[in-house]
């Protein structure tokens, strides 16, 4: 989805991409919440619901002023979204090499 918008030329195109990153956020965001919870300890739930939460909407704050200064830096937004696909990407490896350690009970 990312590449799709930063390599974009066309408004349908940006727009079937952005449908893409949101279809990925709508399915990552409540598994990341439950993955986190279900680590925790039931009587600390609550607070690691609000913690999460918390961290999810300062990121939120925090991403278009991120995004508008490395836009700068890096020739416009087509960059910043090729940066945003590759940080995307690694955390995904990171998250699955994670993920199998865990079912190995490593």
């Amino acid at each position: 989805g990312y590449i799709g918008v930063a390599l974009s030329t066309d408004f349908y195109l940006t727009a079937a991409s952005a449908v893409v990153i949101c279809i990925g956020n709508g399915l990552m965001l409540p598994t990341m919440l439950a993955w986190v919870l279900r680590r925790l300890p039931p009587e600390t739930r609550g607070r690691g619901t609000g913690v999460w939460t918390g961290a999810f909407f300062l990121a939120q704050f925090v991403a278009p002023i991120l995004a508008a200064a490395l836009s700068g830096l890096l020739g416009g937004l087509s960059g910043t979204f090729l940066l945003f696909a590759a940080a995307a990407a690694l955390s995904a490896g990171v998250a699955l090499l994670s993920a199998g350690r865990t079912a190995r009970g490593a």
